[in-house]
């Protein structure tokens, strides 16, 4: 068959939409993690995330801290993005699961409701605006220039959460990025994170901080802007893999 007549046929019969379940690795990096993220502030300012990079696929244990860990998880996917102002810096982690699970006995940051699931990820990698589907494994160092069935943000324990530490939910790892405000995110820089848990095959997770490299101490709190920016970009970005 001529690559005219093919041509031609892929036009008119073009190949069907992945799975939700293959999303993951079936779409462009830059469409699971978008350059930007619109959002708003708890007063409804207009807020913009912007993606200061891309992890390359890791395994689950390097990505997520111990307790936030599960069985379930395949492989897991993470970028860092930080707000229009350069105040604050979220880690977002996708864990992509192997099937759907109904327990809830180990939840991985605050989260209320929606089914339990498994997470993951690793290496710090640079932006992701012209990277090809299923390329993760080869991002390159850089620097910056659903549903939402459980989510819960904050900093503070309640009902069966899982604490890093003193006040902290355990969650997905920061990752850090040269070169920009993402530069000094590290595992003693986040202060509060949030889980979008549901039935799906994803569970999101996020880990928000301050770009000037504060480091938590037990007894900190987070202001609203900063639990808001965690719960809008794990919310945003499930819904995008889900619905």
């Amino acid at each position: 068959m001529s690559l005219v007549l093919l041509s031609i046929m892929a036009a008119v019969w073009p190949s069907s939409a992945p799975t939700v379940s293959e999303r993951w690795h079936a779409w462009p990096v830059a469409r699971v993690f978008p350059d930007s993220v619109p959002g708003s502030s708890p007063s409804g300012a207009r807020v913009t995330y912007v993606l200061a990079g891309v992890a390359p696929e890791a395994p689950c244990r390097r990505a997520f801290q111990p307790a936030a860990v599960r069985s379930s998880c395949r492989t897991a996917l993470r970028a860092t993005y930080v707000d229009s102002t350069r105040t604050f810096v979220v880690t977002v982690g996708i864990a992509v699961l192997a099937s759907r699970t109904t327990t809830a006995t180990d939840p991985g940051a605050e989260r209320t409701a929606g089914s339990s699931a498994d997470l993951g990820f690793g290496l710090a990698a640079g932006p992701s605006a012209d990277l090809a589907a299923g390329s993760w494994a080869g991002v390159v160092a850089g620097s910056w220039a659903g549903t939402s069935a459980g989510v819960v943000a904050g900093s503070v324990a309640g009902p069966g959460v899982v604490l890093a530490d003193a006040g902290r939910p355990a969650t997905v790892r920061p990752v850090a990025f040269p070169g920009g405000a993402a530069e000094r995110f590290g595992d003693r820089q986040y202060f509060t994170g949030v889980v979008v848990d549901s039935d799906e095959r994803y569970v999101v997770a996020t880990a928000a901080g301050y770009a000037d490299g504060r480091t938590y101490r037990p007894g900190d709190g987070a202001v609203a802007r900063l639990r808001h920016a965690a719960r809008q970009l794990a919310t945003v970005l499930h819904q995008a893999l889900t619905r």
